[in-house]
């Protein structure tokens, strides 16, 4: 859907992770958005281009605040946005998008990267849809029928139907959706319980049904690991990636040898358990204090061992995979 074209300074733009769409490790609350050097590189080729004139798409927005109207969440084109910030521009083209608030935005983010830029693969896709239909703030794609929200999340009609397969499963387990139902009465079910319980996992753990566990100092060590990864990626939004590589390289010593761009890269595979989202996220602004705060933190630990949600190479997709 077009909307309308303006200038809007960085500054009134809020750049939550929940919006997106490569955060497949980020299903429904996280803030957490894996930047591989393929990410990278990708900025660096835009700050050139910028720098050199060319003219690129406009970013997409949705209006924040009706009332306002001057804040705007940023659904599409983060890089281009981090892009302008490093090269210190005050405005950046914007198309706005109908709606307004962060369920319109969820949405808009949903629709948004299935055709140009760092383009989705098929396990982003999958994940963008699971992590589409299980919206708390919003059952616009739960509401579309397998055929319309496989078109609308660039993803086949076999995998929408498994995902809720899923959740009616899950629904019937606990006893609140009757297996015995069908057609419209089943379907009725399904939503009332969907909309009670959107799904907080990855579809990938959704599909293995796995589930996070607790086992003692093992547990500790793991969840210390992911809270690493989700701190310095939450630096990286809040403040692009440049600060990010900064803040990895004050840390690294909890990756042991690893280059940075390897660091980044397993940073990435931390993702699989869910942690509690930063109380910012919605606004995706870690102040300066809290900053220097974790790093502060941070060079006073030296762990001496090695979070292992960090160090697993184990490939996790099986051949049976629909996407």
């Amino acid at each position: 859907m077009k909307g309308r074209y303006q200038s809007i300074p960085l500054t009134n733009i809020i750049t939550s992770a929940r919006l997106q769409n490569r955060n497949t490790k980020a299903p429904i609350v996280r803030h957490r958005a894996p930047l591989t050097p393929s990410s990278f590189e990708h900025l660096d080729d835009l700050k050139q281009a910028i720098s050199q004139g060319v003219r690129l798409p406009p970013v997409q927005v949705v209006k924040a605040e009706a009332d306002k109207g001057g804040r705007f969440y940023l659904v599409d084109g983060f890089h281009r946005f981090w892009a302008h910030e490093q090269l210190k521009k005050k405005v950046i083209a914007a198309e706005v998008l109908d709606g307004c608030g962060i369920a319109h935005a969820l949405i808009a983010a949903g629709r948004a990267n299935l055709s140009h830029g760092l383009r989705l693969d098929k396990h982003q896709r999958a994940e963008n849809a699971w992590r589409c239909l299980n919206l708390p703030e919003s059952d616009h794609f739960r509401r579309l029928n397998k055929t319309e929200a496989a078109g609308a999340l660039g993803v086949s009609s076999e995998t929408i139907k498994k995902m809720r397969k899923n959740i009616r499963k899950r629904g019937v387990e606990a006893g609140l959706i009757n297996s015995d139902l069908s057609g419209s009465a089943g379907e009725e079910a399904l939503q009332a319980y969907w909309d009670e319980h959107p799904a907080p996992d990855t579809w990938r753990d959704a599909r293995r049904g796995t589930t996070p566990t607790r086992k003692g100092d093992d547990w500790k060590v793991q969840r210390a690991g992911r809270e690493i990864a989700q701190l310095l990626v939450s630096l990286a939004e809040a403040y692009g990636p440049e600060v990010m590589k900064s803040a990895h390289n004050a840390v690294g010593f909890h990756l042991r040898d690893l280059k940075p761009a390897e660091g980044v890269t397993k940073l990435t595979k931390a993702f699989s358990v869910t942690p509690k989202p930063l109380l910012s996220d919605d606004e995706a602004a870690i102040s300066t204090e809290a900053m220097a705060g974790f790093l502060e933190w941070q060079q006073a630990q030296g762990f001496d061992h090695d979070p292992k949600s960090l160090f697993n190479d184990v490939e996790l997709e099986d051949s049976s995979s629909d996407f």
